[in-house]
């Protein structure tokens, strides 16, 4: 934990990390679907999917902000 707060200001357990590594994984690398678990060191698939399923949410709201913004820019 101390070496989060070192160097990113804030300190994160070691599953904190791992998981956020893993949500950033499949964010912005979501062609590589296993990386995720790979990252989280563990086969449970309904972790795994926990982690995938939101990230996908947060992508699709990305998409959906950005229709938005071009209906209000027309």
């Amino acid at each position: 934990m101390e070496t989060t707060r070192c160097v990113i200001g804030r300190a994160l357990s070691p599953h904190d990390f791992r998981r956020s590594g893993a949500f950033t994984a499949r964010y912005r690398a979501g062609s590589e679907p296993h990386l995720a678990s790979s990252l989280l060191q563990y086969q449970d698939k309904e972790l795994a999917d926990e982690n995938y399923n939101l990230a996908s949410s947060l992508e699709v709201a990305d998409v959906f902000g950005g229709w938005i913004d071009t209906i209000a820019e027309a």
